[in-house]
């Protein structure tokens, strides 16, 4: 009974030690809770965007079918003088010649031989067609141009009609102003009617030169022709004295078309 107490009290005593040391009794110690990993965060959902509208391509368009000529038959497009034995031969747009065996080599009315560009004859109805329509409409504006015989007419014709004037002051005898009269009326050189009013004044007149000349000044050179480029008030936009080939002309109407043009936007 002795020894049971005693080792009742050592047992209390070393259970009030460990209590001591660790806070809690043998028999009341637990395992550690086992970790826990963290929650994976939610990604979260995008909102759906605006509907995006898609047009569809549009079908292919297939290209109306060519139409040619018959086998060996052309049009001429271009103008041309073009060389025969019987003398020079103009053609125009819409005559109709047929090819032979002599590459370039064409029969016009069915018995002249006649040479041709490739450039200037066609097999193609629809560039045939608009090549005529294009010769109609320059023909009718240079028939259209109305030539007059003083400065006053024409720039009163110029301001009335809101056109530009082409005053050329030459004489019949100079075979540099004929050049020019006749690249206008061939429509070479682009004086038409839908755009200019023109005056060709004899510079043998006295007084129709001394109007010229009090009017536009003396600044044109010592070879005729001379000639003013006015716009409708009678501004000059350009002059020209002498020699010029078409290409030339084109190029100076063209600058006075732009200048004409750009002052009357400016108002």
């Amino acid at each position: 009974m002795k020894y049971l107490l005693l080792l009742i009290l050592i047992a209390g005593a070393l259970g009030g030690y460990y209590y001591y040391e660790h806070g809690q009794l043998p028999f009341m110690a637990v395992a550690p809770p086992a970790s826990e990993a963290p929650a994976a965060e939610a990604t979260p959902t995008p909102a759906p965007g605006p509907a995006i509208a898609v047009t569809a391509p549009p079908p292919p368009t297939t290209p109306a079918p060519r139409q040619a000529m018959p086998d060996g038959v052309f049009v001429v497009v271009k103008p041309a003088s073009v060389e025969t034995p019987d003398g020079i031969l103009g053609v125009k747009p819409g005559d109709v010649v047929k090819a032979t065996v002599e590459a370039g080599v064409y029969l016009l009315n069915g018995s002249t031989k006649i040479a041709l560009r490739a450039d200037q004859v066609t097999n193609d109805v629809a560039t045939a067609r608009a090549a005529i329509a294009n010769d109609q409409a320059m023909q009718t504006a240079l028939k259209s141009l109305e030539v007059l015989r003083s400065v006053d007419d024409a720039l009163s014709a110029a301001a009335r009609e809101q056109k530009l004037a082409f005053v050329l002051m030459g004489r019949s005898t100079c075979s540099i102003c004929n050049g020019t009269r006749e690249g206008i009326s061939k429509g070479k050189i682009m004086v038409t009617g839908a755009r200019f009013v023109m005056a060709d004044i004899n510079v043998d007149d006295p007084a129709a030169s001394d109007a010229f000349t009090k009017k536009f000044g003396q600044g044109f050179g010592t070879t005729l022709p001379f000639v003013a480029i006015t716009d409708s008030t009678g501004k000059m936009l350009a002059s020209s004295g002498g020699y010029k080939s078409p290409e030339e002309w084109n190029a100076l109407l063209t600058d006075a078309l732009k200048k004409a043009a750009t002052a009357k936007a400016a108002h």
